[in-house]
């Protein structure tokens, strides 16, 4: 199984491995089918000849499947989806204590309603209409707007 993260896999990650294998299946295959125990440098010498190329075609074939799966990946673009706010933009709304409750996008406030000494705010948040709630008149709120 290929790993999601294949971006994170180096060409010298596969060569480090490719010599590492070419090495150890070396020394394992030579000293196996050793001819005879004086002659197991030559042997491993004559090992390391015949598995060179089959663990290099491997090591090709991985390294073309990891290259197909990343140009396959999308390019990630470091995009800014958040638009910067100017302040103006923004909607204060502070308690009786004169307290910022909380700030939202004035584009985004649906209405204020007045409840005695209340104010609901209706906005917009992630495309659904919520609600909040805040101790002070709607004079006051109307005041710090500015409205």
């Amino acid at each position: 199984m290929i790993s999601r993260n294949i971006s994170s896999v180096k060409v010298y990650h596969l060569l480090l491995l490719c010599i590492l294998d070419i090495i150890l299946l070396s020394l394992v295959l030579a000293y196996l089918f050793c001819s005879h125990p004086d002659s197991y440098l030559t042997d491993f010498y004559e090992t390391i000849q015949l598995v060179t190329p089959v663990v290099l075609l491997a090591y090709l074939l991985l390294g073309l499947v990891l290259a197909v799966c990343q140009l396959r990946e999308p390019m990630k673009v470091p995009v800014s989806t958040k638009k910067e706010v100017m302040p103006d933009e923004m909607a204060c709304f502070y308690n009786m204590n004169g307290e910022l409750r909380f700030r939202w996008l004035l584009a985004e406030v649906l209405y204020i309603e007045a409840a005695d000494n209340y104010v609901s705010v209706y906005y917009m948040k992630d495309g659904r209409p919520v609600k909040e709630l805040i101790r002070n008149t709607l004079k006051n709120t109307e005041k710090k707007l500015g409205w």
